[in-house]
Formats: C-alpha cells, structure tokens, sequence
C-alpha cells in the first residue's frame, strides 16, 4: 500500500524517472523482444523453465521497483557512493550515483547475465 510519504518521495524523484525512462525502456524491450521468446523457446523444445534466466529477470524487475517505490530503498543505497579511481584514490570530479542510477545500472547488469546464459546455452 502507497503511503504518503511514499507518494512525497515518488513525486520528489519524478524528474529524474522521467530522464531515466529511455533506460527502463531499453531494459523492458530487450525482455519483451530477446529474453521472453528465448524462455518460449526453451519451454517448447525443453519443456522446462530455465530457473537461472527466472532469476535474472527477477533481479531486473526488483531493480526497476527499487528506482520507483522507497519500501523497497534499502539504507545502505542512499548512501551516495564516492567513485574511486584505479590507484583508490577518491574522485572530486565525479557525482555520487543516485538510487536510480545505481539500480538501472545493475538491472542492465542482470540483462546481460540473462543474455550470457542464453549464449552459453546455444554453445
């Protein structure tokens, strides 16, 4: 159930969804398009579901929920992240990634794992 601040905190990142939904579009194409008629397929001529893809899109769709709802923000990701170079040295030129950022980054992370599997499968 939507509460009021959760409803404060929807419309406070609202703008920045809306710069995001190229990305969540991306992300859900790439599903309808490539990651669901491969399942079909699977389903037909293996007559199983591949619990390994079920997983990924899972973590895709839970990634997507965390940029929209705050019940699902946990502590730990609103801290912002200081970007470290390679020698560990901290970044001053680099924004902190936001909450939507992050998760949109790791939903494309679970995208391409979900396509990995389906490559080393065909192989």
């Amino acid at each position: 159930m939507v509460n009021e601040i959760d409803i404060a905190l929807m419309e406070q990142n609202k703008q920045e969804i809306h710069e995001a939904y190229g990305d969540i579009r991306e992300i859900l194409v790439t599903y309808r398009t490539v990651i669901r008629p491969y399942i079909a397929f699977l389903e037909l001529f293996d007559s199983e579901f591949p619990v390994e893809i079920l997983n990924e899109v899972r973590a895709i769709l839970q990634h997507i929920a965390r940029c929209y709802y705050s019940e699902f923000v946990d502590a730990e990701e609103v801290q912002p992240e200081q970007e470290t170079s390679e020698d560990g040295e901290g970044s001053e030129d680099t924004e902190p990634k936001s909450n939507i950022q992050k998760n949109l980054e790791k939903a494309k992370g679970h995208i391409n794992r979900a396509l990995q599997i389906f490559v080393s499968d065909a192989l």
